[in-house]
């Protein structure tokens, strides 16, 4: 049935794109496709600066592409754009168009071409896909180009070294970071959280993949961090004894399996929704920007979170399953992964509260293979790329 649906809905792309093929590109016209919501979008980025920085070019947000649920006029304005930007799937409907593909992260796991979980055929296939529609990549450098053509068999001369637009998030006035982080010391009862409080984020990735039954039941009783020895009230005691605070931000899948009612009653812990972000109209990463230090495991977020050059913890309760099942491209992990690594809830504790400066010197070497240009505004620099298209 599933591979039925997919074959369905493939024809319905491939009709509404001819059908728009009679539309003609207008000058000046940006249609950006965004999969990211607003958690590190680096399309989302992109459409606030075109909006703010060149009212004079017409620029269309389409949210959640492809989707069988577009109205003709959306369509319409994928066919008018001189330039498509997008975050996920890439796609075009005249042969004179430009796509640029943003992207959603930085490849720390295997994907395309090197994925240990992929058919070899729906490799070759993707491989051909992308090599008709994707005519530029932004890139952060050197190694980002090495990991994404190995990926997705890209050339050399598709990488633009522009950088990320989702990283200009970082870099706010203090007196908005100030904000964001009253907002986020807002979530908690009066007194939590002071200004000697630390704010830790929990972003970790996609877990559910090959069933993974085991954290379906963990999410369901409260136990996002997958621990097996995780007992809520006894991590809540030891939060507020080291002054720290938690908000966590898990995977929209993840996050409909995790029930609101077992955090009801924490005091430090906190999971936030993808409708929380909406609400604020604010994107993950000027929050991010407001926190101390950042809790993850296998997420690509880390790496941009380098260039705040912070404290790291990485929560890995499942590293040997998840090595073998899906693989690093950055290997060994430890290697690449510059912080503690915990996998019970004492060593989560101990790493939240350990002098991280012994972890600087390889997040500064790291950070410079990663980012070579440091932490320089992407968003202009997309755009003086793209300009001599529209």
């Amino acid at each position: 049935m599933a591979a039925f649906k997919q074959k369905l809905f493939a024809f319905y792309l491939g009709v509404m794109k001819w059908g728009c093929k009679l539309i003609p590109t207008k000058p000046n016209t940006v249609t950006i496709l965004n999969g990211a919501g607003l958690s590190g979008s680096n399309a989302m980025s992109f459409y606030q600066y075109l909006k703010t920085e060149h009212p004079e070019l017409t620029v269309n947000l389409i949210s959640s592409f492809p989707s069988a649920h577009l109205a003709f006029s959306t369509w319409r304005q994928i066919a008018q754009a001189k330039v498509l930007v997008g975050t996920h799937w890439p796609f075009k409907i005249h042969r004179g168009q430009r796509f640029v593909q943003l992207w959603h992260g930085i490849p720390l796991k295997r994907m395309g071409y090197l994925a240990l979980n992929e058919d070899p055929a729906a490799q070759e296939k993707s491989h051909r896909y992308w090599w008709r529609n994707v005519d530029y990549l932004a890139s952060s450098g050197p190694l980002y180009d090495t990991l994404m053509s190995a990926c997705q068999g890209l050339a050399a001369h598709q990488f633009l070294h522009t950088g990320f637009p989702r990283n200009d998030e970082f870099q706010l006035p203090e007196a908005t970071l100030k904000e964001r982080r009253a907002t986020l010391a807002g979530l908690f009862a009066d007194g939590v959280v002071t200004d000697q409080t630390k704010i830790f984020f929990y972003l970790p990735t996609f877990r559910m993949e090959d069933g993974a039954t085991e954290l379906s039941v963990q999410l369901k009783t409260g136990n996002i961090f997958g621990l097996s020895d995780f007992a809520m009230a006894a991590f809540e005691q030891q939060l507020a004894d080291n002054n720290i605070v938690i908000l966590a931000k898990l995977h929209p899948v993840e996050e409909r399996q995790v029930d609101p009612a077992k955090f009801a009653t924490a005091q430090r812990l906190k999971v936030l929704t993808n409708d929380w972000f909406i609400d604020q109209h604010t994107e993950l990463y000027q929050f991010l920007a407001a926190t101390d230090g950042l809790i993850t495991d296998y997420s690509s977020v880390y790496l941009d979170y380098l260039l705040l050059d912070r404290p790291i913890v990485f929560n890995v309760p499942d590293l040997a399953h998840y090595e073998q099942t899906r693989g690093f491209l950055l290997a060994p992990y430890d290697d690449y992964t510059p912080g503690p690594k915990t996998t019970t809830t004492a060593e989560l504790v101990q790493a939240l509260t350990r002098d991280s400066q012994a972890d600087a010197p390889l997040r500064a070497k790291l950070r410079g293979q990663m980012y070579p240009q440091g932490l320089n505004p992407a968003c202009p620099q997309v755009y003086d790329q793209i300009k001599g298209w529209l």
